[in-house]
C-alpha cells in the first residue's frame, strides 16, 4: 500500500455504511490492544480505540485463518500472512462472531471484491438511472404561467466504460418552450413609448409661437421625425394588439418592422440529464433593429456620427431632464412643508423647519449650479430665449414668459436670497432661544423661504426650456439621425427587457440565489454567435448597447398577482426614458413562497455580461466585447461573495479573453457558460436569428453539461452533440420557423463557426433532412478556403482538364508558390509548400475573368496576371482572386484555359439545373437534345396535376434528365437534370396513383405530380427514370465538354496521377496557417479599414465618382469582356 493514498483509503473504508464491522481485541507484533475492525472487499482495516496508535490497514491476499483458543479467550482466531511475523490475533466475545468473522476472512480475496465492484457497477449504470424515473417529472418544473408550447425531446444514451465495465446508460430529455412574453411585453413597451413620443411633441409643438424665427426650421424638422416615430410606433402597436399567431416572432419576420420590438424566436430550452441535473437557457436572435438596417451601422457608429455634444444625445438629455423634473418635485414638498408645518407647531418647531429648509434649498441650488454647469451652451441658449421674449413683449404681444432672465442673473439672484436666508434663520434661533414671540420676523423668514423656493422652481424651469431649445438647435442638421438613434434604442432595448424578463422568471421558478440574507441581483450572461462584418457587425453594435442600456434603465418587480386564477403573465410597464419599472405579476402561491430575502427587495437589477465569439472583420470590436463581458462577470463574483469555485472560473474567463479575445475563441463561450452556471445566473444564447448558429451553440453547452456529469471523452462527446444536433429540439425550432427541419447555413457562415461547434459536429449531410442527392455536390457551387485535402478530390463526372505549376495565389499568399488544378467544375489552388493553404472556386460563383497586370514578390515585377472575379452563394459578398504563373506562356495558357471552360460551364446549364418554360422542344414536337443527350424513351398521353383540371403533355426520357412539355404549348414545359431529382416514387391522390418527382433543396425543392395510364405503364415509367437516376449518381454528366490540342507525356500522365498523393502529403510545414482566409479575398481589399474611398471628380463623366483601385480606369468599367 501506497503511503500517500492509504490514509484516504482507511478513511474511505470507515465511511462505507454496509461494510462489516466489529470491536475486538487484536494482538499484532506483540502488542495487545482494542481496535475496531473494518472489513469492506478485501481489505481489513485495524483503528486502536483508546491508544494513540497508528491504523492498520491489511490486503486479504494470500492468507489463512485459524481457530485459536488461548487462556485468556476461547473465541480467539489467527489471520496468518506469508510472513509469519505479521500474524494477527483476533479475540471475540462469542463463539457465533468468531465464525462469523472467520467466514468473512476466509472468502474474501481480490476476485471476489472484483466480482463485488462489477454488480455494483452494473447496477449503477444500467439500473440507477431507471429507477422512479418518470419523463414528465422533469417538465413538472415548467410553468404554463410565462411559457407555452412545449416540445419534449426524450434521448437514451449508451455510454462505454473502461475496464470492461458495461454501458453506462443516460436519460437525457430536453423541452424547448416559447415564451408568453415575447408579445405581450413589447406590446406594453411600445404603448409606453408611443405615450412619451407624443407628450414630447405636444411640448415641442407648443414653442412653434414662441421660439425665435431662426429656430422654427430646426423645430419644424424635429417635428416631422417625432411624428414619423409616433406613426412607426403606432404601427407596432396596432399590429401587437391585433397579432393572432404563435407566441414569438419567426426568423422569417425578423425585417418586419411592425415586429422591430419583439425579440426573434425567443425560446426557453431546459436540458435534464437522469432527473437530477438540470440546465436552463434562453435562445433568440440577437436584440438589434435588424428592421431598421444598417445602412451607418448599428447605435455605436451611429452615436458617433451624430455630431452634437454628449449632453445632448438621448439618454444624457433626458437624464438631466429627469432629475430636474425630480428636483422641482422635491421643491413643491418643501413648499408645502411650509404650508402645513408652519403654523401647526411651536417656536421651536418652526426654528427646526426653518433650518431643515435652508438646508434643503441650499442643497438644491448646489445641484441646479451643477446642472447649468454640465449643459454645453446652456446660458447662450438661455439669453437667446430671454432676447426673443422680451423681443415680442416690446411689439405688445401676450407672452408667457418661461425664461424671464438669464441663467446666470438668476443664479446671483438666488445666491444673494440664500445668503440672506442664511441669516435670518441664524438671527431666528436666537429669538428662539431668548423665547421671544416676534411674528413679523416670522413672517419675514417665511416670505424669505418662500421666495428663494419659488425663485429655484423658476432657475429650473429656465434650464429645462433651455436645454430643450439647445436641444433642436444642436440638431437642426442632424435631426433625422438623432431620432433615428432614439427609436432604435427603443426597439432593442424592448428585446432586451423582454429577454430579460423571461429570465427574472426563470431564476424565480429555478431558485433565486440568496447570499448572507440577501437576495443577489440577477446576472445575465449573452454568448452571441454575429460575424461582426457588414450587417451582423451593426447587430453586434445593437445588442451591446442595448445591454448596457438595460442595466442602466430598466429595473424589475415581483408583485402578487391580484387574483388567484391568473393563468398568464401580463407585466406592467411605468416610468420614464431613463428608468423603466417593469412590474412581474406572481401567483400568489408562488409569489407568498419567495425567499423573504427577495419580497423585501423594492425592485431587481439585472447584471447582463454579454460576449461575441465568431469575429470576422470586426476584431477590435468584438474585443472591446468580450473584454468588457469578462470583467463584468469578475466584477459580480467579487460583489456578491461567489464561492471559490464559482470565482475561480471568473478570473479563468478573464484570463482566456486576455489571452485571445476574438478570432473564435471558443474558450469564451465555454467559460462564460460555466461562470453563469456556477454563479448562478441565467444564460442566453443568440445569433442572427435564433436559429443554425444558436442551435449549433445550444447544443454545445448540452454537451459540456453532459461531459462534466457523465465524464464523457472527446468522441464521445462529438457523437452526443451530433446526435442532439439531428435528432433534439432544435430541429423542431427551425421547422417552426422555416416550416421545415433543416438548418440552413451558407458557406460563408460555416467559415463563421468555431471548429468544435460547426463543421466538425455537424451531423451528416450538413443537417439537411434526408434529401442528400443533389445537396451533396458542392464543388461548382461554393467558394472554400483552407479545406481538407480529401475534399480537393475529384468527384464522380468531374475531370481534371489541365494542371499549372508554379501559379502563385497574388491576392492571398503573395510569394507562394503553388499548383492551379483545372476540372469541369471548378479551379482548385494549393501551396506547394504546404497544401493545407488551398483554394476550390465554383465555376457558378465566378462572375468575370480578366488578365491585367500586378505586382508579383516570386517574379519581382510588374507581370500580367488573371483576375478572377466573384461572388458567394446566397450572398452580396464579393471576392477577388489575383493568380499569376511564372512565364509568359504559363499565363496565357492558364488564361485561356480557365476562359474557355468557364464559358462552357455557363453554357451548358441545361445539364446541371431546373429549367423551366424553356425553350427546350421543337417546332415538331420534339426534344432539342444537348449534345452528350441520348434519348432513353418518349411516353405521351401524361398529365401534369399542378391544376384542378390537369394538362395532358409528353414525357421525354433521356441519359441527362427527364423532361415534361404540354401537347398544347410546347413553352409550357419542365426539364430535370437528374443531379437535381431527390426521388421519383409512385404515391396515391385525388386523381389516383400519380408520378411524384421531388427535386432537390437546391433546385427549390419542387414536388411535381403526373398521371400515366394505365397503371402498368406508370410502374414502367417509374422504374426506368430510378434506374436512370441510380446510374447518373454513380457517373454523373455535367456537360462540360473539352479538347486537347495534344495528347499529354507520359510524364504529364505521371504527375496528374500523382496529384492526390501530393496533396496529401503534409510535407515539413513550418508556416503559420492563415487565421482568416476570407480577408485575404475581398474584392475591396483588407477589412482593416471600412472607410469608403474618398469621391473624386472625373473629367470624362463630369461628375464626383468614388475613387477607382489602382490599376483601373473609366474606360474599363464600360468594357464588356469577351474571348
Amino acid at each position: 500500500m501506497e503511503e500517500d493514498n492509504a490514509f484516504d483509503v482507511f478513511k474511505w473504508i470507515v465511511s462505507v455504511s454496509d461494510s462489516k464491522k466489529a470491536m475486538v481485541a487484536v494482538t499484532f507484533h506483540g502488542q495487545t490492544y482494542n481496535a475496531e475492525l473494518v472489513l469492506y472487499g478485501n481489505l481489513l482495516s485495524c483503528a486502536p480505540s483508546g491508544d494513540a496508535m497508528v491504523p492498520i490497514l491489511f490486503v486479504i491476499e494470500g492468507a489463512s485463518v485459524q481457530r485459536l483458543e488461548l487462556e485468556d479467550s476461547p473465541f480467539a482466531c489467527m489471520l496468518v500472512f506469508a510472513d509469519p511475523n505479521d500474524t494477527l490475533i483476533l479475540r471475540f466475545d462469542t463463539e457465533k462472531a468468531r465464525e462469523s468473522w472467520m467466514i468473512k476472512l476466509a472468502t474474501c480475496s481480490h476476485q471476489m471484491a472484483k466480482a463485488q465492484l462489477d454488480e455494483m457497477a452494473y447496477k449503477f449504470y444500467t439500473m440507477s438511472a431507471k429507477e422512479g424515473y418518470d419523463v414528465d417529472s422533469t417538465s413538472a418544473n415548467i410553468s404554463s404561467f410565462y411559457l407555452t408550447n412545449p416540445f419534449k425531446a426524450l434521448h437514451n444514451f449508451a455510454i462505454s466504460q473502461q475496464n470492461n465495465l458495461p454501458s453506462r446508460r443516460v436519460a437525457f430529455e430536453e423541452i424547448m418552450s416559447e415564451s408568453k412574453l415575447s408579445i405581450v411585453l413589447p406590446l406594453e413597451l411600445s404603448k409606453l413609448y408611443k405615450k412619451w413620443i407624443i407628450e414630447f411633441s405636444s411640448v415641442l409643438e407648443l414653442r412653434q409661437r414662441q421660439w425665435p424665427s431662426f429656430a422654427i426650421n430646426s423645430l419644424h424638422d424635429m417635428l416631422r421625425e417625432i411624428r414619423a416615430n409616433a406613426e412607426t410606433l403606432e404601427q407596432c402597436v396596432e399590429f401587437l394588439e391585433n397579432y393572432s399567431g404563435s407566441s414569438f416572432r419567426k426568423s422569417t419576420e425578423k425585417h418586419r418592422v411592425a415586429f422591430a420590438p419583439v425579440p426573434t424566436n425567443l425560446h426557453h430550452h431546459q436540458s435534464t440529464i437522469d432527473n437530477r441535473v438540470t440546465r436552463v437557457v434562453l435562445s433568440c436572435g440577437t436584440a438589434s433593429a435588424l428592421p431598421l438596417r444598417f445602412q451607418h451601422g448599428g447605435l455605436c457608429r451611429i452615436a458617433s456620427l451624430l455630431e452634437i455634444e454628449r449632453v445632448y444625445h438621448d439618454f444624457p438629455f433626458w437624464s438631466k431632464r429627469q432629475f430636474l423634473s425630480e428636483l422641482k418635485k422635491y421643491v413643491g414638498q418643501l413648499s408645502h412643508r411650509v404650508d402645513t408645518e408652519w403654523t401647526s407647531g411651536s417656536v421651536e418647531v418652526r426654528s427646526k423647519l426653518c433650518s431643515d429648509l435652508s438646508s434643503a434649498i441650499k442643497s438644491i441650488f448646489g445641484r441646479l449650479k451643477d446642472i447649468v454647469a454640465g449643459i454645453t451652451n446652456v446660458e447662450t441658449y438661455a439669453d437667446m430665449l430671454v432676447d426673443e421674449e422680451n423681443r415680442r413683449l416690446a411689439l405688445g404681444q401676450n407672452v408667457d414668459r418661461r425664461v424671464p432672465d438669464g441663467l446666470q442673473n438668476q443664479i446671483d439672484t438666488i445666491d444673494a436670497m440664500v445668503t440672506s436666508l442664511t441669516t435670518k434663520v441664524a438671527v431666528m434661533d436666537n429669538v428662539a432661544d431668548e423665547q421671544s414671540r416676534n411674528e413679523i420676523y416670522e413672517k419675514t423668514v417665511r416670505d424669505a423661504i418662500c421666495s428663494s423656493l419659488d425663485m429655484l422652481l423658476t432657475l429650473a424651469d429656465s434650464v429645462m426650456e433651455a436645454q430643450l431649445f439647445g436641444l433642436v438647435m444642436e440638431t437642426q442638421k442632424s435631426s433625422h439621425l438623432y431620432m433615428h438613434i432614439q427609436i432604435r434604442s427603443d426597439f432593442v432595448l424592448s428585446q432586451a427587457i423582454t429577454i430579460a424578463a423571461t429570465a427574472v422568471l426563470n431564476a424565480v421558478y429555478s431558485g433565486w440565489p440568496v447570499v448572507d440574507g440577501f437576495a443577489k441581483d440577477l446576472l445575465l450572461t449573452i454568448c452571441s454567435f454575429l460575424s461582426a462584418y457588414g450587417d451582423e457587425k451593426g447587430m453586434a453594435e445593437d445588442a451591446w448597447e442595448a445591454w448596457r442600456q438595460l442595466e442602466a434603465r430598466a429595473v424589475f418587480t415581483l408583485v402578487r398577482a391580484p387574483s388567484q386564477v391568473s393563468r398568464t403573465c401580463i407585466p406592467l410597464v411605468s416610468g420614464h426614458r431613463t428608468g423603466i419599472n417593469v412590474s412581474i405579476p406572481l401567483p400568489q402561491d408562488t409569489y407568498d413562497n419567495l425567499p423573504t430575502e427577495l419580497r423585501s427587495r423594492s425592485s431587481i437589477v439585472v447584471r447582463p455580461a454579454f460576449f461575441n465569439v465568431g469575429s470576422f472583420g470586426g476584431i477590435v470590436l468584438e474585443t472591446a466585447i468580450n473584454q468588457e463581458g469578462a470583467e463584468r462577470v469578475l466584477t459580480y463574483s467579487n460583489r456578491f461573495g461567489a464561492g471559490q469555485d464559482a470565482r475561480e472560473a471568473a478570473m479563468e474567463l478573464v484570463n482566456v479573453v486576455a489571452s485571445e479575445p476574438s478570432r473564435k475563441n471558443l474558450a469564451i463561450f465555454e467559460w462564460a457558460m460555466a461562470a453563469c452556471e456556477l454563479l448562478r445566473g441565467q444564460a442566453v444564447i443568440c445569433c442572427k436569428s435564433g436559429k443554425d448558429r444558436t442551435g449549433m451553440a445550444v447544443t454545445m453547452e448540452q454537451g459540456r453539461v453532459f461531459r462534466e456529469t457523465c465524464g464523457l471523452n472527446a468522441s464521445q462527446l462529438q457523437e452526443v452533440i451530433a446526435s442532439l444536433r439531428r435528432d433534439g429540439a432544435r430541429r423542431e425550432n427551425c421547422r417552426k420557423n422555416v416550416g421545415k427541419a433543416v438548418y440552413s447555413f451558407s458557406p460563408f457562415q460555416m467559415h463563421f463557426l468555431p471548429k468544435i461547434a460547426g463543421r466538425n459536429s455537424l451531423p451528416p449531410n450538413r443537417m439537411s433532412g434526408e434529401k442528400v442527392n443533389g445537396d451533396e455536390l458542392w464543388q461548382d457551387k461554393e467558394i472554400r478556403f483552407d479545406v481538407d485535402h480529401r475534399m480537393l478530390r475529384l468527384v464522380p463526372g468531374e475531370v481534371q482538364i489541365d494542371r499549372v505549376d508554379m501559379v502563385e495565389d497574388t491576392k492571398g499568399n503573395n510569394g507562394d508558390r503553388g499548383v492551379m488544378r483545372i476540372t469541369n467544375l471548378r479551379i482548385i489552388w494549393y501551396a506547394s509548400s504546404m497544401p493545407r493553404i488551398n483554394l476550390s472556386i465554383g465555376y457558378s460563383n465566378i462572375t468575370g475573368l480578366q488578365s491585367r497586370e500586378v505586382a508579383s514578390k516570386v517574379r519581382g515585377t510588374e507581370v500580367e496576371a488573371l483576375y478572377v472575379m466573384a461572388r458567394a452563394p446566397n450572398s452580396s459578398t464579393k471576392f477577388e482572386f489575383i493568380f499569376t504563373a511564372m512565364t509568359s506562356g504559363m499565363h496565357s495558357k492558364m488564361f485561356n484555359t480557365v476562359n474557355s471552360v468557364h464559358r462552357a460551364y455557363e453554357t451548358t446549364k441545361l445539364y446541371r439545373e431546373l429549367k423551366m418554360r424553356g425553350a427546350i422542344v421543337d417546332d415538331s414536337a420534339n426534344l432539342k437534345l444537348l449534345p452528350l443527350e441520348q434519348l432513353v424513351e418518349k411516353v405521351t398521353g401524361v398529365w401534369n396535376l399542378s391544376t384542378d383540371q390537369g394538362t395532358l403533355g409528353c414525357f421525354v426520357i433521356t441519359n441527362i434528365r427527364l423532361v415534361w412539355f404540354a401537347s398544347t404549348n410546347s413553352l409550357y414545359n419542365v426539364s430535370v437534370p437528374y443531379l437535381q431529382l431527390f426521388c421519383c416514387r409512385i404515391r396515391e391522390s385525388k386523381f389516383g396513383l400519380a408520378l411524384v418527382i421531388e427535386t432537390t433543396t437546391q433546385s427549390g425543392e419542387y414536388v411535381l405530380g403526373f398521371r400515366i395510364d394505365p397503371s402498368e405503364r406508370l410502374q414502367q415509367v417509374c422504374a426506368a427514370i430510378q434506374a436512370l437516376h441510380r446510374a447518373s449518381n454513380l457517373r454523373p454528366i455535367f456537360g462540360v465538354t473539352f479538347h486537347k490540342d495534344k495528347p499529354p507525356s507520359p510524364r504529364e500522365n505521371s504527375v496528374e496521377q500523382g496529384n492526390e498523393q501530393d496533396e496529401e502529403g503534409d510535407g515539413s510545414e513550418q508556416k503559420q496557417l492563415r487565421t482568416d482566409a476570407f480577408a485575404a479575398y475581398f474584392s475591396d481589399g483588407a477589412t482593416a479599414s471600412e472607410e469608403r474611398r474618398p469621391p473624386v471628380f472625373s473629367d470624362e463623366l463630369g461628375l464626383a465618382v468614388e475613387q477607382l483601385k489602382p490599376g483601373f480606369t473609366i474606360t474599363d468599367l464600360w468594357n464588356i469582356y469577351v474571348d
